[in-house]
């Protein structure tokens, strides 16, 4: 910045506290003007990484996005944290936010998440504490480095700063979970190269608007398909989770290949969706973080409709089970 561009800027420190954060809070809805007026002066980092402006922050990137279920409401902290590793700020972190991520962990089906009675058998902050360690996706955390974002862990001046850049690198994630999968309802289009075909076919550009669930128990419904009828779907790749307790007869080596092999991240995880014997659906996002299934046949894109899905332990079980060694060598 030049100077002059700098002088209404300097002028904050000339303002009662109160009124120069309000006027900060006027750029709150863009993160890369707060990064920046961080950089002015010292008063003005202060003003920039105040909690009221990143919250406010957040909460505008949350509601310009449509992922449904796969982000978070924008009045709560991104589930996908290890606040266990941010010591400063797991202090300014209530009760109520804490009961918060668990059960939005909970909601999400995700496998290390506590139950509703480890929840409201927590009576004290400690407890509540434990349980939010030994929830934590390790698997599924957006990966936030040091290199990108340029402050060690331990740095993070914001709770809502840190669910920010959360948010960010978790829009970006394309593998999907069950529950991400199964909880909403799809709308279904064929694709460019189907209707082309279709065209060259029978000369018809019509193309077919219509929806589709996916449904727990691994069957696919449509309104292309008669009504009590219904086909079969299952994911293919890797499960999710994260590691499991290590075999028993397993050498060392092998016990060591074993956890490197089920702990990693989902980054490093591929994950696609098949439908009957239709060639697989490759899973992409939207700018707006809806989640898009395609071949070269179908387009199935994600809605914010909700559905209320069986609770049933075995049937979300499966989809984090991890091949038994005979089958990891077939």
């Amino acid at each position: 910045m030049m100077t002059a561009d700098l002088a209404p800027f300097q002028l904050l420190s000339e303002l009662p506290g109160e009124l120069a954060l309000a006027c900060v809070l006027q750029l709150a809805h863009d993160a890369r003007s707060l990064l920046v007026l961080s950089r002015v002066s010292r008063l003005c980092a202060r003003l920039a990484n105040d909690e009221a402006c990143w919250r406010k922050c957040y909460e505008h990137l949350i509601a310009g996005k449509c992922g449904g279920v796969s982000i978070p409401p924008a009045r709560e902290l991104h589930p996908f944290v290890d606040w266990s590793m941010q010591e400063t700020l797991l202090k300014s972190i209530s009760i109520k936010e804490i009961k918060q991520l668990l059960r939005r962990r909970q909601f999400m089906r995700i496998p290390e998440a506590a139950s509703q009675q480890e929840v409201a058998g927590a009576l004290e902050r400690f407890e509540l504490l434990a349980l939010l360690r030994k929830s934590f996706p390790a698997w599924l955390a957006p990966p936030l480095s040091v290199a990108r974002y340029g402050a060690s862990r331990l740095l993070w001046s914001s709770k809502y700063k840190l669910s920010y850049a959360a948010a960010i690198q978790d829009g970006k994630r394309t593998f999907i979970t069950a529950f991400e999968l199964c909880n909403p309802e799809w709308r279904f289009t064929f694709s460019r190269a189907a209707m082309q075909n279709q065209q060259a076919q029978n000369g018809s550009t019509q193309n077919v608007v219509t929806w589709s669930v996916l449904e727990v128990d691994g069957s696919y419904k449509s309104g292309l398909i008669r009504e009590g009828h219904a086909m079969e779907w299952q994911f293919l790749g890797e499960p999710e989770g994260s590691i499991i307790h290590p075999k028993e007869g397993l050498s060392s080596i092998r016990e060591e290949h074993e956890k490197k092999r089920r702990g990693l991240h989902v980054s490093r995880r591929r994950r696609a969706v098949q439908i009957e014997h239709y060639p697989a659906l490759r899973i992409t996002r939207t700018p707006d973080w809806r989640w898009v299934l395609q071949n070269e046949m179908a387009l199935l894109t994600s809605t914010e409709t909700s559905r209320i899905l069986p609770d049933n332990p075995e049937l979300w079980e499966r989809f984090s089970r991890w091949p038994t060694e005979n089958e990891g060598d077939a």
